[in-house]
């Protein structure tokens, strides 16, 4: 039981982890599940939350070179892998982790682009363009920054 409570508070201040991560390890050490139940009552919601918001702005600054949309999914998934919940998750997204101003976004899409044109140059011109518009998709650009991407290579280009 006391193994379990300070093992809690390890993960908690020491080695930031979820409280199912936490449960997992606990249950892997061989601490029954009463155990478990008792010592996680000590991870309050708000310390969940606390610990949620300081790792996902440390994951945001990993992914900032991305896409808004692929950098809060990996945010998402990072926090999952930790072991928080996806409500936990979703509020850190909605409250803390911005999304890239268009300016950084526009620097971030044309990286991609010009990246993905060099590769396809020697595809026919049409092709060349379906090619990158289908990559830069999925890769979670808006259709607008794309097309204003793909406009200035072309421009570049001629």
């Amino acid at each position: 039981m006391n193994y379990a409570k300070h093992y809690v508070a390890t993960k908690k201040h020491i080695a930031p982890k979820g409280p199912l991560v936490v449960a997992q390890e606990l249950k892997q050490a061989g601490v029954t599940e009463d155990e478990i139940d008792i010592a996680l009552r000590d991870y309050t919601y708000e310390e969940q939350l606390a610990i949620a918001e300081k790792l996902g702005a440390k994951f945001a600054k990993n992914y900032q070179r991305q896409s808004s949309r692929a950098k809060q999914q990996k945010v998402i998934q990072a926090l999952l892998n930790k072991g928080f919940s996806y409500d936990i998750a979703q509020i850190v997204i909605e409250r803390f982790v911005d999304s890239n101003s268009n300016e950084v976004e526009l620097d971030n899409v044309m990286r991609e682009a010009t990246k993905l044109w060099h590769r396809y140059r020697h595809e026919v011109p049409s092709q060349r363009k379906y090619r990158t518009k289908n990559n830069l998709y999925a890769k979670g650009y808006t259709s607008e920054l794309i097309d204003q991407s793909i406009d200035k290579l072309m421009l570049d280009e001629s």
